[in-house]
């Protein structure tokens, strides 16, 4: 991996990795951050959401339960959003209907700098 490969830059992308780009573009330059899974969904289905009822909403009423699902069905994530997570743990992607918006680097990504800036090794007003 070279400085280039975690280059973080704003507003465009990190390394080779392009805000816009879509899941199959990125596949074609991720493999630096090492083996991506498939994009998954962040909305939860209707039966995990139930699982979730069921496990951890003792003591509330039915009517409180509705007004939960009723929220999550009006205020969670859209379908289209989904997540990518790469074996590595160095990054992980986000994408709104199969475009690419958003990258996370974590720690684990130490060499992550920001014009030849180290990012987890600077102090924050440094970054």
């Amino acid at each position: 991996m070279t400085d280039e490969d975690v280059a973080a830059k704003p507003l465009i992308g990190l390394g080779r990795l392009r805000l816009g780009m879509t899941a199959d573009e990125v596949a074609a330059v991720s493999s630096v951050f090492g083996t991506a899974g498939d994009p998954h969904s962040v909305r939860m289905s209707d039966a995990h959401i139930e699982d979730t009822l069921n496990t951890f909403a003792a003591g509330m009423s039915e009517e409180e339960m509705k007004s939960l699902r009723e929220l999550y069905a009006e205020q969670g994530p859209p379908q289209t959003l989904a997540n990518q997570h790469f074996d590595s743990g160095l990054v992980s992607l986000e994408y709104e209907g199969g475009i690419l918006i958003s990258i996370t680097a974590y720690q684990k990504c130490s060499a992550l700098n920001l014009d030849g800036l180290k990012v987890f090794e600077a102090t924050p007003l440094d970054v």
